[in-house]
């Protein structure tokens, strides 16, 4: 649901509340995707070295930061600019793990699970995960529109920045529930 945020409000995130050029978004997406697609080999090192549930737990406390730092943009003693792409280059790294490793996981937990089965269900888990994947998706977004419903204009910007608050709690909560996830067994 966070990524749906910051994709779908990313636009309206520089034009409102940086009052930058509508122009900027399209680049600013493509240094997002290409920061994340930098940091895959950085994420596959980490992950072998230290495990993947630590690397996920940083990519969801540093995306909480980066929710907190939407509510604030705008308001901090920095360029506009710097502010947009210092958000950008930062949930490169999240957006990266968050692809990569979840994935990883599932293959794993479905290899035990045939292991100690005898079944091979791997398409079931990862139709399941897809399925959850899409609900998040959608709800995300869903989540984006209805705050925007409290201001997304200029001047009026409380739905944006309660979008950086929601995300924030999303992450937290996902940082928590995943926390609990045991990784060795």
């Amino acid at each position: 649901m966070a990524l749906s945020i910051i994709s779908s409000g990313l636009l309206y995130f520089v034009t409102v509340l940086l009052g930058l050029p509508e122009s900027k978004g399209g680049a600013l997406m493509a240094v997002m995707v290409v920061g994340s697609l930098v940091f895959y080999p950085l994420i596959n090192w980490l992950a072998t070295r230290w495990g993947k549930k630590p690397v996920v737990l940083f990519s969801f406390a540093l995306l909480s930061v980066i929710f907190v730092a939407i509510y604030f943009l705008g308001r901090f003693p920095v360029s506009p600019s710097f502010q947009i792409y210092a958000l950008v280059i930062g949930a490169a790294f999240p957006l990266a793990s968050l692809g990569i490793l979840p994935n990883a996981i599932l293959a794993e937990i479905a290899q035990k699970d045939a292991a100690r089965t005898g079944e091979n269900r791997e398409g079931m888990f990862f139709a399941v995960k897809y399925f959850f994947v899409k609900l998040g998706q959608t709800l995300g977004i869903a989540l984006f529109a209805f705050l925007t419903i409290y201001g997304k204009d200029p001047g009026n910007d409380r739905g944006l920045r309660l979008n950086g608050l929601c995300g924030f709690v999303l992450c937290l909560l996902a940082f928590i529930f995943f926390s609990r996830f045991r990784e060795k067994e």
